[in-house]
């Protein structure tokens, strides 16, 4: 399997300050979310076009994932409307004061 260029867990802060940035809330597709990020975090063309083994864009499924892991430890809220990224408040709360063992190679 190609190299990832981030890991999901290191992706944890920099897309809580994203959809912090963006009032606390995004639309994952008109708020341009997979394209900003990559931008933030200076990817590469060659990052970018990566496939995972089943030939998914693997920068999408990074995200995806990422999302999913974040929803689970509370800080993406469940159950919104499809489409809608939503912090809960301690989402928002760790925006702003993030661990700092999340932070180590990330600034805002």
């Amino acid at each position: 399997m190609t190299k990832q260029a981030i890991s999901q867990e290191e992706l944890f802060v920099p897309l809580l300050w994203f959809i912090a940035d963006h009032g606390g809330e995004i639309e994952r597709q008109g708020d341009r979310l997979f394209e900003a990020l990559a931008e933030g975090l200076a990817l590469t063309e060659e990052e970018l076009e990566r496939k995972t083994e089943k030939g998914r864009d693997q920068w999408t499924s990074i995200v995806e994932n990422c999302r999913r892991k974040l929803v689970a430890r509370g800080l993406i809220e469940t159950g919104t409307e499809a489409g809608i990224w939503r912090l809960t408040e301690e989402g928002l709360r760790q925006a702003e004061d993030p661990p700092p063992e999340m932070t180590d190679k990330f600034d805002r």
